[in-house]
């Protein structure tokens, strides 16, 4: 009896995207916030508004990525205040598409995730 191994179709590396650097390092010295809205949007990504010359005239706006959005969910629910679930993003990358220079995404690059966890949770995308 013979046992075959699985083919997986190849696929060649994405750099579509780009690091910008970290949070703290690209707004070191700016108010930034919420977007408290958002926040109770359970299926969309956390919106931090980093506050320009006018205050909330003309924020910047930067998504958290889909799992660093729940992390941020879980924490302000379990009652920890903003800014200390705020502090706790301070070294975080900016991650950002080559072709969309508007479009930028907060992430922590180092989670990691069990796939038999991520499959009983109750977090659905469609």
């Amino acid at each position: 009896m013979s046992i075959s191994m699985l083919q997986f179709k190849k696929t060649k590396f994405n750099n579509d995207w780009i690091c910008y650097g970290v949070f703290n390092d690209l707004y070191k010295g700016r108010k930034i916030k919420f977007y408290a809205p958002n926040l109770k949007e359970k299926n969309e990504r956390v919106m931090i508004l980093i506050l320009g010359k006018f205050e909330l005239r003309n924020p910047s706006v930067i998504f958290c990525s889909y799992p660093l959005s729940i992390i941020i969910r879980k924490k302000l629910d379990s009652g920890e205040r903003e800014e200390e679930v705020l502090s706790s993003l301070y070294h975080y990358e900016i991650l950002g598409k080559k072709e969309n220079l508007e479009m930028f995404l907060l992430c922590n690059t180092e989670e990691r995730y069990n796939i038999d966890k991520l499959s009983n949770s109750d977090f659905t995308l469609f």
